[in-house]
């Protein structure tokens, strides 16, 4: 069994990872990288790369506090937020080109009309204390050097500053067991299998979990959240062994219902799913029994996909897995029904008119609304009569969900379309409690010796997220994990 020694060891090279290890760096440690599969970035690369400014760093404090549910210490919230303050700078002088986003300027309404699901500016609950706090997104332009926007030119920076600094980076390696010292309960090191093989390697002063949630281990989510989801995230990456692995040595879990899910297209063709975002009024979502449930043009893009799991608990029977979304010819030609621009998915080839899922059988198409409903097996009469009221509503500005009318369009002139529509998972934020300084801690809040955490493997946000915080929670929490590992604080 090959042995090999570091200062820090970090597990999991997506952007918390990076930056832990960036970090650890350039505090004069010896750093290893572990990832399991062939390359790193992950759920980083292939995101949008929204970073959150802060505008008042106080009432910052005050709203995300407040939107924890007292399930995080205000340490903790206070540490994310001064880190976010102090992030643009960092990320500039590493390279990182960034620009706020003027439709998030502060109090401005949210918009009307397409496309669906909508975002608020500022923070999903403008509502609650301390929402004014909310400074404007940055967002990743296009970088002229290599053309790169959005998370996959944040990935390409964090991975040109670990390529320039003595840090070894291994992958194709997977984790299996932290070591931790008997009789002083310190994790003094790890064990991985490498090409069949098994390898040990000590970390001198600590090890850093950033290896990702869960949103790829149906298992676990059928214990957390209640039923196996989809996900748009890069497949089989995020199947929690980092939380298995901090449970074994006596670690506490916190957040582990919070999720951020909104709504997705599964095809065969494809693991990871596309993310629904449909561009014009003329649509509405039904359950099983082809009845509508909500005001469609409410949706949220961060937690939409709540909706869709709502239970029927005489039943016992979850009548919205899947939805469908029903629409018409106009908004078929209106442009793409999913966000073409961002996930995993982005070489699918999906057409600007919908041609090409719907060719492929993705989309269903019909002549009528009863054939529709016979190809998708919904009761034709009730989806019938729900397209009806719907449309009715329209001309009486009386719709069943208080749908507006500037947000609505008749559902009226075939060729018609349907498609099924499921929950997805863009991140989980539950695993292992963490302190401030990323310390993960035990039942009993007393910090593990030699093992931090960071990223969303235990993210400080539980089930109300405001948008826009865990992409830069990963760069936050993993300065924090990786300079702490040395006991020092992020440069």
């Amino acid at each position: 069994m090959a042995e090999n020694e570091y200062d820090v060891v970090i597990v999991g090279y997506g952007g918390a990872g990076a930056a832990a290890a960036i970090e650890a760096a350039d505090a004069g440690g010896s750093v290893l990288v572990i990832e399991k599969f062939g390359d790193g970035g992950g759920t980083t690369r292939m995101a949008g790369g929204n970073i959150r400014s802060v505008l008042d760093a106080e009432k910052m404090i005050d709203h995300f506090h407040a939107l924890c549910d007292g399930t995080t210490d205000r340490e903790s919230v206070v540490a994310h937020v001064e880190g976010l303050a102090r992030l643009p700078d960092w990320i500039e002088r590493r390279g990182g080109l960034m620009r706020s986003d003027p439709s998030e300027k502060l109090g401005a309404p949210r918009k009307s009309g397409p496309p669906y699901p909508g975002a608020t500016p500022g923070t999903g609950f403008p509502g609650v204390v301390g929402a004014d706090g909310i400074g404007l997104r940055y967002r990743w332009p296009k970088n002229p050097r290599n053309g790169l926007s959005r998370g996959a030119a944040a990935w390409a920076m964090l991975a040109e500053n670990v390529g320039s600094r003595k840090i070894d980076v291994i992958t194709e390696t997977a984790v299996k067991r932290l070591n931790r010292d008997g009789f002083s309960g310190r994790v003094t090191g790890l064990v991985a299998e490498q090409g069949g093989k098994e390898i040990e390697v000590r970390a001198k002063q600590g090890i850093v979990l950033s290896s990702g949630g869960f949103s790829w281990n149906p298992e676990l989510m059928r214990q957390w959240l209640g039923v196996a989801v989809h996900s748009a995230a890069p497949p089989h990456r995020n199947t929690g062994e980092g939380i298995v692995m901090a449970q074994a040595v006596g670690a506490a879990l916190w957040h582990m219902s919070g999720v951020v899910m909104s709504m997705g297209i599964a095809v065969p063709e494809y693991e990871a799913t596309f993310s629904f975002h449909i561009k014009e009024r003329g649509f509405i979502m039904v359950d099983r029994l082809g009845k509508r449930f909500c005001d469609e043009s409410k949706l949220a893009g961060h937690s939409g996909g709540l909706l869709l799991d709502g239970r029927d608990h005489h039943a016992a029977l979850r009548r919205r897995l899947p939805s469908y979304v029903i629409f018409d010819e106009a908004t078929r030609l209106a442009g793409p029904i999913i966000a073409t621009e961002r996930g995993f998915n982005t070489d699918a080839g999906w057409s600007e008119d919908n041609s090409m899922p719907i060719e492929k059988g993705w989309i269903t198409s019909a002549s009528s609304i009863a054939e529709l409903a016979a190809k998708l097996d919904l009761p034709a009469d009730a989806l019938a009569e729900t397209i009806d009221s719907y449309n009715r509503g329209i001309e009486t500005g009386a719709d069943p969900f208080g749908r507006g009318a500037a947000n609505a369009a008749p559902i009226e002139k075939g060729p018609f379309y349907g498609v099924a529509v499921w929950p997805t998972l863009y991140n989980t934020q539950g695993g292992p409690r963490r302190t401030a300084r990323g310390e993960i801690v035990d039942p009993w809040g007393a910090p593990i010796p030699g093992l931090f955490g960071a990223g969303e493997l235990g993210s400080i946000f539980n089930t109300l997220y405001p948008g826009g915080v865990n992409y830069g929670e990963a760069f936050v929490s993993g300065r924090v994990a990786g300079a702490a590992a040395l006991g020092a604080t992020p440069k």
